[in-house]
């Protein structure tokens, strides 16, 4: 989360939004929604990568 760019907006009725390239991750204080992950183009490689990188 440190490295993720913050935003006050998102879509879909969440609040707010972290971002990393093509990773999204869309977040709500309501406990029925939690979080949403979007991952765009190539985001499921980078997403992967990280996997990996934490084994």
């Amino acid at each position: 989360m440190e490295y993720m760019l913050h935003k006050d907006y998102a879509f879909y009725y969440y609040l707010e939004q972290y971002v990393f390239g093509d990773i999204v991750v869309m977040v709500s204080p309501d406990a029925d929604k939690g979080c949403l992950p979007e991952l765009k183009g190539k985001g499921c490689r980078q997403f992967e990568n990280f996997l990996l990188a934490q084994q």
